[in-house]
């Protein structure tokens, strides 16, 4: 999906009378300003696509403080904590 740079400015009564037309305008990509008298009240944007990552148990392993200490961690808190 192209974004749109340069948002196309509507007013509020514009977007409740044309919502479903600018809905789709905007999973299209294109970016509203929503304008309360003149100025600019809030943009309207197409989500960004998340990527779902599913991470296993290896995963997690790999990322393991180098250091070797499995307790790093806990010793972190006691001394950032005073627990």
């Amino acid at each position: 999906m192209n974004i749109k740079v340069t948002p196309t400015k509507i007013g509020s009564r514009e977007l409740v009378r044309n919502f479903k037309k600018i809905k789709t305008a905007v999973s299209n990509g294109e970016v509203f300003d929503v304008l309360d008298h003149g100025v600019t009240a809030f943009r309207i944007i197409p989500p960004i696509e998340e990527k779902l990552i599913k991470y296993t148990m290896e995963d997690l392993k790999k990322i393991q403080f180098s250091s070797g200490n499995k307790h790093l961690a806990d010793d972190t808190d006691k001394i950032m904590y005073e627990l």
